[in-house]
């Protein structure tokens, strides 16, 4: 913070006398640490004027503001994410290597994102990633909360079926007191009538329409490529990922896969997916997008696009790269 009494001229007139004025009253509020009312009594004015000659310091230069800080850079790129795709809010973290780091770098954010907006009767949407298998992790809230935690998605099987034993949901709400909601099923499944019989299940069924009710939602995506988490699960075959990117496919929210602009991109399995919609994704009041690396750029940037996310936790890296789309 600096407060500058440089005059342009050296002869007393009428900008230099105001000048001088916005100076004192700079001075008194931001060095001396006096309140608007108690400026405005000494110098006998009224605290609107008070208000306004603080805002005219600053707009001349008079008051300069700096914030030293080593995430500045984050900062920059939050603002200039949030700008970009109209967000709600935007948490950067640094980016660090290797990949499993920088998962639970991200987790680690997303969970301090979410202890301080908890409150009594919230329900949470917790999908399936390997980056969101990290948040319980770092979920340290400091008391109880009475809130419901529920699976939006559907479970895998393979090799990416560690992140089932972890139980996200159940460990998340156990940390905070709450209810656990799981939907104890595939993602994806064989028929039209597996998908039918499966939800007509009571149990299954409330889980899955409370899932259409979260408050906040948190869900990572994947790109087209054999790492997608929907590959590793057997759920997609080879000549499926080709389809998808022969046809403009950049990646999938939910195992649904999508365009660079985010309009769908259809697949023989669209209606045998036990998860949440796209459209309803675009109806949750905070939907936090939980995302990094070079293979999701594009992703990141079709699901913003379409707004089926409003709030996004992304590393430095990735949102510099987000931003030259």
């Amino acid at each position: 913070m600096t407060v500058s009494s440089q005059s342009s001229s050296k002869y007393p007139n009428h900008q230099s006398s105001e000048n001088e004025l916005l100076v004192r009253i700079a001075w008194l509020y931001y060095m001396e640490e006096l309140t608007q009312a108690e400026i405005a009594e000494r110098l006998n004015m009224s605290r609107i004027k008070i208000t306004r000659y603080l805002k005219q310091a600053r707009d001349r230069g008079i008051v300069q503001i700096s914030i030293q800080s080593n995430n500045s850079n984050l900062l920059e790129l939050e603002s200039a994410l949030s700008n970009r795709y109209n967000l709600k809010d935007v948490k950067v973290v640094m980016s660090t290597e290797p990949r499993q780091s920088q998962q639970r770098l991200l987790a680690q954010g997303a969970s301090e994102w979410l202890v301080p907006r908890l409150e009594s009767g919230l329900t949470i949407g917790i999908g399936l990633s390997r980056t969101l298998s990290y948040m319980p992790e770092f979920f340290r809230p400091k008391r109880k909360i009475q809130c419901d935690f529920t699976d939006i998605i559907g479970g895998v099987s393979g090799p990416a079926s560690a992140m089932i034993s972890l139980n996200i949901t159940n460990q998340m709400a156990e940390i905070c007191g709450g209810r656990p909601f799981r939907l104890l099923a595939p993602s994806v499944v064989s028929s039209k009538q597996a998908y039918e019989i499966i939800l007509s299940e009571p149990v299954l069924n409330e889980v899955f329409q409370k899932a259409h009710r979260c408050d906040i939602l948190f869900q990572s995506c994947g790109g087209v490529d054999k790492d997608a988490l929907l590959y590793e699960n057997k759920s997609l075959e080879s000549d499926t990922l080709k389809y998808l990117s022969d046809n403009g496919a950049v990646g999938d929210i939910l195992g649904h896969f999508v365009d660079i602009d985010g309009n769908p991109v259809k697949v023989p399995y669209d209606e045998l997916i036990i998860s949440i919609s796209l459209e309803a994704l675009q109806k949750v009041h905070l939907g936090v997008l939980v995302a990094g690396g070079q293979e999701k750029v594009k992703t990141i940037h079709a699901a913003l696009k379409a707004r089926y996310f409003n709030v996004l936790i992304t590393d430095e890296r990735t949102a510099t790269e987000v931003l030259k789309i």
